[in-house]
């Protein structure tokens, strides 16, 4: 069954993406795209000359990519990227028209084939992972959307789909979520979900619950993730573990955070670069190293900006406090 792929992404993930489609184009076969919808949640828009690239770098299936801004998708309902681009990943269900989609992060990347069997359970159903949720640090987040539902809170979260992509969702799914929460709320689902403060996987397969009674209706909880270098896990050790665990040929994405590749050290960076040249995203790990050095160069520039534009409002805020004390 082909599939709709629906990286959400904004300024700071921009050469991410175009890492991205290159591994897309190498890694994920025709028959399983039916289309990719990038969805720009940037500021003034992805350049031009970047977008070029990105098209470029999707290679054999960029006849089936387009890039749709956000605000076509959903109403600016907040100006907090990580909440927007949670946002997006849900409402872009609207322009979707294959019955499931896989929501990506610019962080993953694909470094070896994506069998089908991946995202698809061998009975058809689609795959997800989870745990438990117990005294995990989002809890409060998961409880938050059950009691919204009125579900079971204490034997809910003993397991409960995991937040992380590559995630695939139902459309139809997702379509009849977002009119049941504006229904609720009188409101559209963007402000909705900002005022209410969900977390949109949770509240997802929350709905699930609601709509099935029984995720596993829906979902074989089987699937195994993927290895993820986090901002708090950005050591040699921890690098080396995840691409021990994508070198072994068991997982298709190698999920790299943009915070944890401004952290981490030489030997680090070598190792990651070495592997994503010996996958052939980069023809020499050098090539490979000198994208990690563009890319620090690009977020620092970046955020500086985005610092000095905030500065007024962040002045504004203070003088407003002190008056007020």
């Amino acid at each position: 069954m082909p599939l709709t792929f629906v990286p959400v992404v904004f300024e700071l993930e921009l050469p991410f993406l175009e890492l991205q489609a290159r591994s897309f184009a190498r890694f994920v076969a025709p028959e399983l795209v039916g289309e990719v919808i990038v969805v720009d949640n940037s500021r003034h828009g992805i350049p031009a000359r970047r977008a070029r690239a990105i098209m470029s770098a999707y290679g054999r299936h960029a006849e089936r990519v387009r890039i749709v801004p956000g605000r076509q998708i959903a109403d600016p309902a907040t100006s907090l990227g990580w909440t927007s681009q949670q946002v997006l990943k849900l409402a872009v269900a609207k322009l979707v028209t294959t019955p499931r989609y896989v929501a990506l992060d610019a962080k993953n990347i694909f470094v070896a084939p994506l069998a089908p069997a991946y995202l698809e359970s061998a009975d058809g159903r689609a795959r997800v992972g989870a745990h438990p949720y117990t005294s995990h640090p989002l809890r409060e987040s998961l409880v938050r959307v059950l009691d919204y539902f009125d579900l079971p809170t204490e034997e809910t979260i003993q397991q409960f789909p995991a937040t992380v992509t590559p995630y695939v969702l139902y459309t139809e799914d997702v379509v009849t979520l977002m009119a049941e929460v504006e229904r609720r709320e009188q409101a559209t689902f963007s402000r909705a979900f900002v005022q209410r403060g969900f977390t949109e996987f949770f509240l997802y397969a929350a709905w699930i619950m609601v709509v099935y009674r029984d995720r596993s209706v829906r979902y074989a909880e089987d699937q195994p993730g993927c290895p993820t270098v986090w901002p708090s896990r950005a050591t040699l050790p921890h690098v080396e573990e995840a691409v021990d665990g994508a070198a072994s040929g068991d997982f298709p994405v190698l999920s790299v955070h943009r915070t944890a590749l401004m952290r981490l050290d030489e030997p680090s960076v070598r190792l990651l670069c070495e592997f994503w040249a010996r996958v052939g995203l980069f023809d020499t790990s050098d090539a490979a190293v000198a994208f990690v050095a563009e890319y620090r160069k690009y977020f620092s520039r970046r955020v500086w900006v985005k610092r000095v534009r905030e500065a007024p409002a962040r002045v504004a805020r203070g003088v407003h406090r002190k008056v007020r004390s």
